[in-house]
């Protein structure tokens, strides 16, 4: 009953999120308000660099597509995931895209040491990964009717992407049988709710 309530209340909150971006998109995204951060390639990893979106949960569309390390890790992904990283702000995640020799790339955030996460109810997390492919969370994305064009708005897909990826901890049975997701992270996930 009380999962069905979490499910029911995660996916409500999908929806709205859903309907917040794409009711502020911008109409045209014109290259001058990018940054011109330049990226580094590191072992055939481009560093995209560090998000710069303080708030990404209160982040404006103009926000993510104004962030060139997002824009430049959603640009990777959707152009046949190229191998690449960003640094988040809160937290200090690494989010990358990993596995790009196979037909369906891996999504992955991975926590730092506890000693560089800041909120304290993520420092259990410590040391620890999640790691989906593209596919399994795009899918979850479409049953939440996730309505954007990748292409149109790369930062807010990458968002989109990582955003989901932290709903998908709270289910790990799921996210392992019908995603196909793996790591540390969902094993944190069920020892805490056991």
């Amino acid at each position: 009953m009380l999962k069905n309530l979490i499910i029911i209340i995660i996916v409500a909150i999908i929806i709205v999120a859903g309907v917040f971006y794409w009711i502020n998109r911008p109409e045209s995204i014109s290259e001058g308000t990018k940054s011109e951060e330049t990226t580094q390639q590191t072992g055939g990893v481009q560093d995209c660099g560090v998000v710069g979106v303080n708030n990404l949960m209160g982040a404006t569309t103009e926000e993510l597509e104004g962030d060139s390390a997002l824009v430049c890790l959603g640009n990777n992904i959707i152009n046949d995931c190229k191998e690449s990283k960003v640094k988040m702000t809160e937290d200090n995640l690494v989010y990358s895209i990993s596995d790009t020799n196979t037909s369906d790339c891996k999504i992955k955030v991975e926590y730092p040491s506890v000693d560089e996460i800041f909120t304290e109810e993520q420092k259990q997390y410590a040391n620890t990964y999640i790691e989906c492919p593209l596919s399994g969370i795009v899918s979850v994305l479409n049953e939440s009717n996730f309505s954007s064009e990748p292409f149109e708005f790369p930062g807010g897909y990458a968002f989109a992407l990582f955003f989901q990826m932290g709903f998908m901890t709270l289910d790990p049975q799921q996210a392992r049988e019908e995603y196909g997701c793996e790591g540390t992270s969902l094993d944190v996930w069920e020892n805490l709710n056991k």
